[in-house]
């Protein structure tokens, strides 16, 4: 399968991260192959200690480099996890929602509408004690937690 081996240098969480490619190579699925974590062998003639994110056409997605060990003959044992953001980044962006929060949006952070309804009260009651607080000490006892049969 064709590999982009890149260097990333954005925040994990982020979407529309800054992505260089640095070669493109030929890799080997070992073993039975996951599209989320796959391990894969590839062959890379120069050092790989700026790569850290690929991208695999053929699955369409995005990848953190999670470890890399080095191999006989200039190979490489690439073990990855999906980037979710990057490799859905298209239909994440496209999704109309209210966002719960719009933190580092530099938007208002209230949104006003019907989809948000606040309904605030502040309700304080006194209750007397007809009798007064007893001054004889007395025994609590409190349970938690147990398995119901």
């Amino acid at each position: 399968m064709n590999v982009y081996l890149c260097s990333m240098n954005s925040e994990n969480n982020a979407i529309n991260k800054s992505i260089t490619t640095i070669k493109h190579v030929t890799a080997v699925a070992k073993g039975d192959c996951s599209i989320y974590r796959p391990t894969l062998i590839l062959s890379h003639d120069s050092t790989m200690e700026n790569i850290n994110y690929l991208y695999i056409p053929e699955f369409e997605r995005y990848y953190f480099i999670t470890n890399i060990t080095g191999m006989t003959g200039s190979r490489y044992e690439v073990t990855c996890k999906c980037d979710v953001l990057e490799s859905f980044k298209e239909e994440i962006l496209g999704l109309r929602v209210i966002l719960d929060s719009t933190q580092n949006t530099g938007k208002n952070n209230y949104l006003n509408g019907e989809a948000w309804v606040h309904n605030v009260k502040d309700m304080t009651f006194i209750e007397p004690f007809p009798r007064g607080l007893r001054t004889e000490p007395e025994n609590i006892l409190i349970t938690a937690g147990g398995l119901y049969t």
